[in-house]
């Protein structure tokens, strides 16, 4: 059986064109602002248009309030806690989020509190893991909160691929209710060494490009007023080659 693939997107133009390389059990991680932040919240539109219009696509929402640290505030927290509840409300599959502490290890008190708001969803610890200082430390610390079952990483790398052996000591190390979910540079050329090497079963990509439209004048305002002029875009030939390599390998 072809492993899972989780798809992360930001639009609904992006999961149109990724749904016809999905299949049962894959996913959508869905985010907003996948150039410019990294994945944020999503809003409740997107999520609501996406259960409506692929309903039997599974959706991982992600929880994060602004760009920069994985540090927040009370108030930060508060906000991503009625996040969660109204998601919960829309029919989601599970949340991601990821919390940290000022000295870059897991805020547990946190993350629990974010856990048990999204209960009985299951919740992914996002790349927040990438950061912290010492992974073994903070494996320890998620395996220790209800209801996070999954932690998305490159193996405290740039990408999946650079961190490979990591993925793999990761993946011995996780007790048998976490999972660990490769991410970063995942594509048709670099997913076959990470599963190999990492020994894992399920992948995270984006299969995304930048676009830039042509210069025009509208164009060319909008970028001198700081509205930005290039934008995010899932490449669907990019998912159709993992896809292929994952239904012939897999």
């Amino acid at each position: 059986m072809p492993i899972p693939l989780e798809v992360c997107i930001d639009s609904l133009d992006a999961a149109l064109a990724a749904a016809p390389h999905l299949r049962r059990g894959d996913r959508f991680e869905v985010c907003s602002s996948l150039l410019a932040g990294g994945g944020l919240t999503p809003s409740m539109g997107l999520v609501l248009k996406l259960g409506q219009l692929l309903p039997d696509i599974a959706l991982m929402v992600m929880i994060r309030p602004r760009s920069g640290t994985f540090v927040y505030t009370e108030g930060e927290i508060k906000v991503m806690l009625e996040d969660i509840r109204a998601f919960k409300i829309s029919g989601v599959s599970g949340i991601v989020f990821g919390c940290l502490l000022p000295d870059g290890n897991v805020d547990v008190e946190t993350a629990a509190r974010l856990a048990e708001a999204a209960a009985p969803l299951p919740c992914t610890f996002h790349r927040a893991f990438d950061v912290t200082p010492d992974w073994h430390a903070a494996l320890d610390d998620i395996a220790r909160i209800r209801g996070i079952t999954r932690i998305l990483t490159s193996g405290h790398m740039a990408t999946a691929l650079d961190g490979s052996a990591e993925l793999r000591q990761l993946a011995r190390a996780v007790p048998a209710h976490l999972s660990v979910l490769p991410a970063s540079g995942i594509n048709a050329t670099t997913l076959p060494h990470v599963l190999q090497v990492a020994r894992l079963h399920e992948a995270h990509l984006s299969a995304g490009e930048i676009y830039t439209p042509p210069w025009d004048p509208t164009v060319a305002r909008g970028e001198v007023l700081g509205f930005g002029r290039s934008e995010w875009r899932l490449d669907a030939s990019k998912l159709a080659e993992v896809r292929r390599w994952v239904d012939e390998n897999t």
